[in-house]
């Protein structure tokens, strides 16, 4: 008789797509936790209807709100979008409230952190037990605060992809060669003037 062990269930990140919303803000992450394989990732929206993001770019997503369990959810991510501003997704606030009662995560960024009391907005990135949040020019350290959740930064090949995408400084982007140019002389710039004449 032999005995099978019963495969571990594959993480869930749940991506919350509303009107407006801010593509760049998710773009990494998504990508991030995609290629990992090991998460798996579902987008919804209010209605099964297509949204369209602040680039113009139309999504159908998989789920409509009415069609999520919160308790398949293991963190749930919130983009910016001006309708936060406008109160337009306060249909959220009852999977949010059973979200915290279960104790999952929810990870928001940009206007979607005006849900939440726990945002601090003179701090890049906030992290307590329930909540992931981060100012709109951070995606990149919101990004990697939900890989480091998914325990994704231990492992080497998936930093070797997550490498590429580090902040560089503008200095780091220079050549560290530098070269002289010689001056031009008086004969140099008359040669050069005639033969742009002659074309």
């Amino acid at each position: 008789m032999s005995i099978h062990a019963t495969p571990a269930r594959k993480k869930t990140c749940y991506v919350f797509l509303s009107d407006s919303y801010a593509d760049w803000e998710i773009g990494l992450t998504m990508a991030g936790l995609n290629s990992s394989r090991s998460v798996e990732i579902l987008t919804f929206a209010l209605t099964k209807d297509p949204v369209c993001s602040m680039g113009n770019l139309a999504v159908m997503a998989d789920l409509s709100l009415a069609e999520v369990n919160p308790g398949d959810i293991d963190l749930l991510i919130l983009p910016g979008s001006p309708v936060w501003e406008k109160g337009e997704n306060q249909a959220l606030s009852g999977l949010i409230s059973q979200l915290l009662q279960l104790g999952k995560c929810i990870a928001a960024i940009s206007e979607s952190t005006l849900l939440f009391a726990c945002y601090h907005p003179d701090r890049a990135i906030a992290r307590n037990d329930h909540f992931i949040t981060a100012g709109g020019p951070y995606p990149f350290q919101f990004a990697r605060k939900i890989f480091k959740y998914f325990g994704l930064m231990d492992n080497q090949l998936f930093m070797e992809w997550f490498q590429h995408f580090q902040p560089r400084t503008t200095t780091s982007l220079l050549p560290k060669n530098t070269y002289s140019i010689p001056a031009l002389s008086a004969n140099s710039l008359y040669l050069e003037t005639s033969l742009l004449q002659k074309r």
